[in-house]
């Protein structure tokens, strides 16, 4: 069974190798106030809870089987992009994630249920997008 931290680390090397400009070192699980990067950690990528939603929901299959489901979102935040540029580098990561929804065989599953750009009080002239990732694992 895949774990939240695997699943989040391989949306990242997708995101990664999906986004030339976008270095592993500037990929964040969790949140961080974006007044606190370096002028160099642009673009970044957060990978945290989605709103409301829990990060892990497992189901009950009839034969006592667990289904693990993992959603989260992934902020894509970008210094000196227009809008077009920054929903084109979450479009690329999506059309990544949509070639190999298997993330290597990590899970069952994985699609996007949302993506697009978000007003943030602490973004300034920086550009955020948004994209809400939903991965299935194999029952176990």
């Amino acid at each position: 069974m895949s774990s939240t931290g695997a699943v989040m680390d391989a949306v990242g090397a997708v995101a990664v190798a999906a986004v030339t400009e976008l270095l592993a070192e500037n990929v964040t699980r969790g949140l961080r106030p974006l007044r606190d990067l370096p002028s160099d950690a642009f673009p970044h990528l957060f990978l945290s809870p989605s709103g409301g939603t829990p990060l892990e929901s497992v189901e009950l299959l009839s034969d006592l089987q667990e289904r693990v489901t993992y959603t989260f979102a992934v902020g894509l935040v970008t210094d000196g992009d227009t809008q077009e540029e920054t929903l084109s580098k979450l479009d690329a990561i999506r059309t990544a994630l949509r070639s190999d929804r298997t993330l290597g065989g990590l899970v069952l599953s994985t699609y996007v249920s949302e993506l697009g750009l978000l007003e943030h009080p602490d973004a300034g002239d920086r550009r955020v997008g948004d994209l809400v990732i939903t991965a299935v694992a194999e029952p176990a």
